[in-house]
């Protein structure tokens, strides 16, 4: 009996594997270019400031309907993809890094290495290449200021909404701290140059008017006239 419950078990499981893996990536924007399928997101959703990542992408040939079909063979995918926080006019950059054939996902999936997105918000992902020997540029943006088609990728989110049982500070908000810290200090500096210049400068215009004042006092008056 226990044997069979384990068969069953099995059977069931393998089931939800092979259903799960023919669903198509959630939380992943989805646009037809051309004659393919184009799949865009973070590799783990939802994507968290400070945690491991990579840019996800899947590219399939385009079947009626606009739905998914046959992924388009890697070797006919030569992509880069440059990083960009905030939307495509960003000027925080990470240099385009080639886009690779992953070997345990499916097929026509492709990633980056590890990146660390370290600030929640907003990213831009910039794919420059060719596929299938055609040119390929395209900017696409996270959230719903990116969506097409009411698909979209995440945001990047503050790790504190899930940490438990501290929301500790990550090590972008400490980095961040301690910029603004610096910046703060570095003001007050100025400020107390400048006002030590001020004093020197009002110390030296007293002292030259006490020297003034001090020589026309001492200077020898006329005699008075005679009456």
């Amino acid at each position: 009996m226990k044997r069979t419950s384990l068969v069953v078990t099995a059977v069931l499981l393998a089931f939800w594997v092979v259903g799960a893996s023919a669903l198509p990536a959630s939380a992943h924007l989805h646009e037809q270019v051309g004659d393919i399928v184009f799949t865009v997101g973070w590799s783990s959703e939802p994507a968290f400031a400070g945690e491991p990542n990579s840019v996800q992408v899947s590219v399939n040939e385009a079947a009626s309907g606009g739905e998914e079909g046959p992924p388009v063979d890697a070797r006919q995918v030569k992509l880069t993809v440059e990083i960009i926080f905030g939307e495509r006019n960003g000027t925080e950059k990470l240099p385009p890094v080639p886009l690779e054939s992953f070997a345990f996902g499916s097929p026509g999936e492709f990633r980056t290495e590890a990146i660390v997105p370290t600030r929640p918000g907003t990213y831009t992902f910039h794919f420059a290449g060719t596929i299938e020997g055609k040119a390929f540029d395209k900017y696409y943006t996270s959230g719903e200021k990116g969506a097409i088609e009411g698909t979209q990728y995440n945001d990047v989110n503050e790790v504190a909404a899930v940490s438990f049982p501290e929301k500790d500070p990550t090590n972008g908000q400490l980095a961040l701290a301690l910029e603004n810290a610096e910046k703060t200090a570095s003001a007050a500096a100025d400020k107390a140059s400048d006002d030590a210049k001020n004093a020197r400068l009002f110390g030296i215009i007293g002292i030259a008017v006490g020297v003034i004042g001090l020589a026309v006092g001492l200077r020898p008056r006329g005699k008075k006239a005679a009456s």
